[in-house]
């Protein structure tokens, strides 16, 4: 394995890791050549300078002649002549040469450092800032569209009455509520919310328009209120009030239209008699109800208190009680707020992928410039090592040899310190758009970062996206295709078209099928944009094509017997996988394919399809040819195909056994499929009782009954008599 293949390994699962690692080493860099200059510094100020300084005052020191030719005259002449001679051999050393040689190219190569360190870290963490604020964002809003469409699930599977049908029991209440007290004090509004009397219950209207931060208009208008609040500043004094109410965007949104229709708040530029609906986005006034007012005299009893009661009574009661759909008309209300909330719920999604392509495109460019500095750095500080060392030589006389550090190694060395953490690239959506009805029922789960067992398949139980997507490659010219497999995945190419996808699955109320198809006719699309929309689909996949508990196994069988225990969904949609290596093959020889699974720079191919949970991208040298030898053999497709079969059968044999114990002696009925993949033949498990034992017996109450699943895998005649369709059968009617 080259350090080629090291290039981009800084990936991690939240990519916080990845950017802790990949920083921490430019920072490292950067202080190892600091040490290395402040070496090469020091031994100019405290040993050759001194040295070549002391050394020229002695010469000086000693006279030039001296005419009396006496012993002592004499041998300081020697003398002189000696501190002569290795005064200049340490001028050979002196600060002018170490400049030249050593000291300015280092300072060169510490200020490029300086300088990139500087640029990636400001730009790693902005666009990551921005990448975990849409990410909150969209995780908000999908809490809110989940909320809705279980409250609409509920109250759908129950008869629900109109509001002309409680209009009577409605005036009961109001007449019964008359005759009670005007005060419902004390008033307990939650555990840290409750009111003894009227006067505290506005001392925490008071408390709220404190907390609140307002803004003042730029024109005052008399008679009209001057200060004004959003709604997100409304929101968070709500939350320092009572931390514990439910923060979620649908109670706010209906805490705060609570608030307008009880007078506490009023829109900025509310028209009068309209009817207002609360806005997240929108700016506020504070209402005529917000603040005490003087009683009335006796006989005219004051309303505000009954008001406020049943506004607070929602606010802090619990949201089985005010979150009910009870009406007919409030259902309707909830539908299309629900459609308003998944079209913002979209958007955020579309936004959130922008910004993670964003930081991803930043990271992979501080990867490779990474890479490429340090390059640099390990050939200048062998060049710079060995010229400091010949003119030590040269002042010296030294019989040392100075060998220059090999950087391949040295690259191997800092790259394989971090795997284990970080890895070849793996992205992380977060949040991903899911459509639902107006009943609140899913009707189409996301299209990427699912598992396998949630997508629609068709009736081989091969994956839609993945059949439509292998469809249309094998319509095109193989060798091109290839070429596409070997090409780098370009990143925003890629997040443009996953996001018309899900653009045309929102439109196609969530159909794969339709959207995926309509976007591929839409208009001519390059083949390394199709290839890798593929590619990103499967590095989405929660676990990988070769699963994480079979990746083990084919690295030390180095072979498909791997897959043996691999889920059925993984082998069948593996064997389509398979297919169309086996197509590309046969059209561009095996040979080329190899060189594809060989050559990329971003990525090994193998990583597209087999992961696993440690990371080490050392593996190269060894899964790469392992699964190369899967995809592109002859035979691979339908081997898995058997195993899908075999995966199915342990299945049923699993949920009969678990029926058999929860029923003991009890007639045992057929358990519901846990698979979705169907095969021609029915399995019939065996029953799990050893033939000696009949249905009357009963274990000794001292054993202990084993929590282990207990399969007996059975195959009848005509199970083994079908087998799987081959790749000519791809053309199958799909159903979402």
């Amino acid at each position: 394995m080259t350090s080629g293949t090291l290039r981009a390994t800084f990936w991690s699962e939240d990519y916080t890791s990845g950017i802790a690692v990949l920083l921490s080493n430019i920072d490292n860099d950067v202080s190892e050549l600091k040490e290395f200059i402040e070496t090469v510094e020091t031994f100019d100020n405290k040993t050759i300078g001194p040295a070549i300084k002391s050394l020229e005052s002695l010469v000086r020191a000693i006279p030039s002649k001296l005419d009396n030719g006496s012993i002592s005259s004499r041998l300081q002449q020697q003398r002189k002549e000696l501190l002569t001679e290795i005064l200049g051999k340490l001028q050979v050393a002196n600060r002018s040469n170490l400049e030249t040689a050593c000291l300015s190219q280092l300072q060169a190569l510490l200020f490029e450092f300086e300088e990139y360190q500087q640029e990636s870290k400001e730009l790693i963490e902005k666009n990551f800032e921005l990448y975990s604020k849409h990410l909150a964002l969209a995780k908000r809003v999908q809490g809110d569209v989940t909320t809705r469409a279980q409250r609409i699930r509920e109250a759908s599977q129950k008869p629900l009455p109109r509001n002309e049908e409680v209009s009577l029991s409605s005036e009961e209440e109001i007449d019964h509520t008359e005759e009670e007290p005007r005060d419902r004090f004390p008033l307990k509004l939650g555990a840290k919310l409750s009111f003894s009397n009227e006067e505290s219950f506005f001392e925490f209207c008071d408390k709220l328009k404190k907390l609140t931060k307002t803004s003042k208009r730029l024109i005052y208008i008399p008679g009209v209120s001057n200060e004004y609040f959003s709604s997100l500043a409304l929101f968070e004094s709500l939350k320092r009030i009572e931390p514990r109410m439910d923060a979620s965007l649908y109670n706010l949104e209906r805490l705060g239209q609570n608030l307008i229709d009880n007078g506490v708040i009023s829109p900025y530029n509310g028209m009068l008699g309209a009817k207002v609906k609360f806005a997240r986005d929108g700016y506020y006034v504070w209402g005529e109800n917000s603040s005490p007012v003087v009683r009335p005299p006796e006989g005219k009893p004051l309303r505000r208190t009954d008001v406020f009661n049943g506004l607070f009574k929602k606010i802090g009661g619990s949201s089985s009680s005010s979150e009910r759909i009870s009406t007919i008309e409030e259902l309707e209300v909830q539908q299309r707020e629900l459609v308003d909330s998944e079209t913002h719920f979209f958007q955020e999604c579309q936004n959130l992928d922008y910004w993670r392509t964003q930081l991803e495109l930043e990271l992979q460019k501080c990867m490779n410039q990474y890479y490429t500095m340090t390059h640099y750095k390990s050939r200048i500080l062998n060049k710079t090592s060995l010229q400091f060392s010949s003119l030590l030589k040269e002042a010296f006389s030294t019989q040392s040899n100075l060998a220059p550090v090999d950087t391949d190694q040295e690259i191997r060395r800092i790259y394989n310190a971090n795997h284990g953490i970080v890895g070849h690239y793996v992205p992380q959506p977060g949040v991903v758009f899911a459509k639902h009805n107006q009943l609140g029922e899913l009707t189409g789960v996301a299209m990427f970062h699912t598992d396998l067992q949630e997508l629609p398949a068709n009736q081989l139980g091969v994956i839609v996206l993945l059949h439509i997507l292998l469809e249309y490659l094998q319509g095109c010219d193989a060798v091109e295709v290839l070429q596409a497999w070997q090409l780098p995945m370009d990143l925003r190419r890629v997040s443009r078209l996953r996001r018309e996808c899900i653009a045309e699955f929102k439109e196609a109320d969530g159909s794969h099928s339709t959207s995926l198809a309509n976007v591929l006719t839409s208009k001519p699309r390059p083949l390394a944009d199709v290839v890798g929309l593929l590619q990103s689909w499967l590095l989405e996949l929660p676990d990988s094509l070769i699963p994480m508990i079979c990746y083990e196994e084919i690295s030390k069988t180095q072979s498909i017997e791997g897959m043996s225990m691999a889920p059925a969904e993984h082998s069948v949609n593996l064997a389509a996988i398979c297919d169309h290596f086996g197509w590309l093959v046969k059209h561009c020889g095996d040979n080329k394919v190899r060189a594809a699974f060989d050559n990329r720079t971003d990525f090994p191919l193998y990583h597209v399809f087999a992961r696993t949970r440690t990371r080490n991208p050392q593996d190269a040298s060894v899964v790469s040819d392992v699964v190369r030898e899967i995809l592109c053999k002859e035979g691979s497709a339908e081997r898995l195909r058997d195993m899908a079969k075999s995966a199915n059968a342990r299945t049923d044999a699993r949920a009969e056994a678990r029926a058999d114990l929860q029923a003991g002696s009890s007639t045992r009925s057929s358990p519901p499929p846990t698979s979705r993949l169907t095969t021609p033949a029915v399995f019939v498990p065996r029953p799990l009782k050893a033939a000696h034992s009949d249905a009357s017996s009963s274990r000794q109450s001292s054993k202990r009954i084993s929590g282990l699943d207990l399969a007996v895998v059975g195959q009848s005649d005509s199970e083994s008599e079908s087998d799987p369709k081959g790749p000519h059968t791809l053309t199958t009617d799909l159903a979402d």
